[in-house]
């Protein structure tokens, strides 16, 4: 009942900003998930996945109206897992104010632009994510290319490498 008349967009700001301020006074930087701050309205149509703002599944809420109000020394991880040459979300939130950290999983093609493009926008990085290891080697090793290209932007495309990357994972484990 108390948050029955706030708008959702302002109750995650509200929230956001109240924990980022205490973990602030405790010399701690906040980090969060973007994927609730992508209407998925839009960046749906444009083939962008991980957009859960106005997702039915968890609700329908609008909470990326709330984007603007959040605190600029929040860091946004900004998730994808699709595969594509360009991660259109990386320069919103970058032109939003916000410092970004790519966050691939599961594909070469995935980690290596994910990687790239977060180089592109001289953002902070990326944070290779992997939630597959206990059911295959292949995301793992994917992410490992995740890493070597955050290391050195100038590592080849998948596919140019030379190499193949669940290859080199397997015969290391």
């Amino acid at each position: 009942p108390v948050c029955k008349g706030i708008p959702p967009g302002d109750l995650f700001a509200n929230d956001v900003n109240k924990i980022a301020a205490w973990l602030a006074d405790r010399k701690v930087e906040t980090m969060i998930w973007g994927d609730f701050l992508l209407d998925r309205d839009y960046w749906s149509k444009l083939g962008v996945d991980a957009v859960n703002s106005g997702n039915p599944f968890f609700g329908g809420h609008k909470v990326h109206l709330g984007l603007e109000k959040i605190r600029k020394d929040v860091i946004i991880t900004d998730w994808h897992y699709n595969s594509e040459k360009v991660y259109l979300t990386f320069k919103h939130f970058a032109d939003s104010g916000f410092r970004v950290i790519g966050c691939p999983w599961l594909g070469d093609v995935n980690n290596y632009y994910s990687t790239r493009n977060i180089a592109d926008q001289r953002q902070m990085g990326v944070l290779v994510t992997d939630w597959g290891f206990l059911s295959t080697r292949s995301p793992s090793a994917n992410s490992v290319l995740g890493a070597l290209v955050a290391w050195n932007t100038n590592t080849p495309e998948p596919g140019k490498l030379g190499w193949i990357p669940q290859a080199v994972w397997s015969s290391s484990i």
